[in-house]
């Protein structure tokens, strides 16, 4: 389309060809190329988001290239005029950028953060009797994984279980972005120690079967044993397990009880001789080794006289618990056919008492009142 006038504006960067035509429909063409004084504007944002839920550290630094400057800068919706902006909270933000000439540019830029607060609950095990091996358990959430966990705020690991002795614990966790929080816990240690023990006939023959029987007091949420390979396990039961008995020779039998977390462990050995008829009444149904016990008086001011019978010389041990399964007295004999034991538990309170004697193969308990 021709015009009357050679003036043409609003045009931008590129290259025109400008045709003329006379009266005469006589035309002939020129071209020109328009160019920019300046490079096009673009802005360029470095985002620092804000690190711990429910802060305002994150900032936007914007860096702008071609135009004319020096820059105006203009940010929405904080009212600020510089290429730095701080102390944002989570949100969008709006930068429109003029130059000299008037040419502007406009970009938004996005500050994110942790969705929730950094938070921690800890779950403790109390140290065993005479052990160092209470833990607390953390569980961190919210804030920016992955965690750290520290005891005292100085030695940080990633393991959320801390093995700890028995204290008061300020528990510090730190995450990702170096938020953090602390909780409190308390690692107590048990009063009483677990007393594991097992029945088992030191000495045995060739070809005998022999059943274990659990005497622990108190009894054990669970028993692991671990035998010999030689022996062969006829019941695999937890509590009673029974063995036949192959080859001659010495044999470990161990007893590990676990006592609400804490576990102990009770070593006895087994000799196997070779096959003797001699032994084949201590197999009869109802023979029993412990023949007679007796606690004398009963009840007592503390003194009292504990009789045994035995069948045979035996092995003997004698213990004697309060209610909470503490041993507060306890004496062995390598080979007796019985014993008359006088026991002073004068600085005993008030109260029941249980005395168990064990053989290798036997168990016979017993209560008794102390009254004062």
């Amino acid at each position: 389309m021709f015009r009357n006038s050679g003036n043409f504006e609003n045009l931008g960067v590129g290259t025109y060809i400008i045709n003329v035509q006379d009266q005469n429909n006589c035309t002939t063409s020129a071209s020109h190329s328009i160019v920019a004084l300046y490079p096009r504007l673009e802005i360029h944002t470095t985002v620092s988001h804000v690190s711990c839920f429910g802060g305002n550290d994150g900032s936007i630094t914007a860096m702008v290239t071609g135009g004319s400057g020096p820059f105006q800068y203009q940010w929405q919706p904080i009212a600020a005029n510089a290429p730095v902006i701080t102390n944002l909270l989570p949100g969008e933000y709006r930068l429109a950028v003029a130059d000299t000439k008037g040419c502007t540019i406009t970009t938004t830029t996005s500050i994110t953060g942790p969705q929730r607060a950094l938070n921690m609950t800890l779950a403790t095990t109390p140290v065993c009797y005479d052990r160092t091996n209470g833990t607390i358990s953390a569980t961190a959430s919210g804030g920016t994984p992955p965690y750290q966990y520290s005891s005292n705020g100085l030695i940080f690991q990633t393991d959320a279980q801390l093995a700890l002795g028995a204290g008061n614990y300020e528990v510090h966790v730190v995450d990702a972005n170096g938020c953090s929080t602390t909780s409190s816990a308390v690692v107590e240690t048990r009063n009483n120690r677990p007393h594991p023990n097992f029945l088992i006939a030191t000495s045995r023959n060739t070809s005998d079967t022999l059943t274990l029987v659990d005497i622990s007091t108190p009894k054990p949420d669970s028993i692991h044993w671990k035998f010999d390979p030689s022996l062969v396990i006829v019941n695999p039961n937890s509590s009673n397990p029974t063995l036949k008995l192959g080859q001659p020779g010495n044999y470990d039998v161990t007893m590990t009880g676990y006592f609400e977390g804490c576990y102990y462990s009770v070593t006895k050995q087994l000799n196997v001789d070779p096959y003797d008829p001699l032994t084949e009444n201590e197999k009869l149904p109802g023979y029993k080794p412990i023949q007679t016990l007796t606690a004398s008086p009963n009840p007592t001011n503390g003194i009292l006289t504990v009789q045994v019978g035995l069948s045979k010389a035996y092995r003997l041990t004698l213990d004697i618990f309060n209610t909470l399964g503490s041993r507060l007295y306890s004496k062995q004999w390598a080979a007796v056919n019985g014993v008359s034991e006088r026991i002073d538990l004068t600085s005993a309170p008030t109260g029941v008492y249980l005395l168990r004697v064990v053989t290798d193969s036997d168990a016979r308990e017993m209560r008794f009142v102390i009254n004062k």
